[in-house]
């Protein structure tokens, strides 16, 4: 690309940032690489048990810091 469409911090024109970010709460499907044990998915809720290959429906800032650690991928 030329050098002036390489930057990936620009706003465009309908003020559209070139690199989207995740919506946090838009729910996702996720399956257990490593086990992880009791995990609280909300506040409100009693925490469950997160084992290997278990598959899982939340919203992804739930389980973001469990995705960065590899320890669950999204399907």
């Amino acid at each position: 690309l030329p050098p002036h469409l390489r930057g990936l911090d620009e706003v465009g024109g309908e003020g559209l940032d070139m690199v989207s970010k995740p919506d946090l709460d838009s729910a996702v499907f996720c399956r257990v690489c490593r086990t992880v044990g009791e995990f609280q998915f909300e506040a409100s809720e009693d925490p469950i048990v997160m084992k290997r290959n278990n598959i899982f429906i939340t919203r992804y800032g739930v389980i973001r810091d469990l995705l960065e650690n590899g320890k669950v991928e999204l399907i």
